[in-house]
């Protein structure tokens, strides 16, 4: 998926993936919520759908470091998920 913000390309096909949470409806599989980052170094979540649920529509969303540690906020981060953060910048602290 390719979408342009504020004059940025963010396009699944070339970010690399830093971690992704699977997300489900009804305890069905409805997509996953991806944390990604471009080449040049900009962060977004993209939100895929499973093309079944019409209450989920894949997305992109340009996210700063602020916004990914929010949206982190309250989900178990693995040891090597913060390893990937940091590694890519993402200033993420352990309580």
């Amino acid at each position: 998926m390719i979408k342009i913000i504020n004059g940025k390309t963010y396009n699944t096909d070339t970010a690399k993936s830093l971690f992704d949470q699977s997300v489900y409806s009804d305890g069905n599989y409805s997509g996953s919520n991806n944390v990604m980052i471009t080449p040049k170094g900009s962060l977004f979540i993209y939100y895929s759908d499973n093309n079944q649920d019409c209450h989920r529509c894949a997305d992109i969303h340009a996210a700063t470091s602020d916004e990914i540690i929010d949206w982190l906020n309250g989900r178990e981060v693995t040891e090597d998920e913060i390893k990937v953060l940091l590694e890519n910048g993402v200033p993420f602290e352990e309580a």
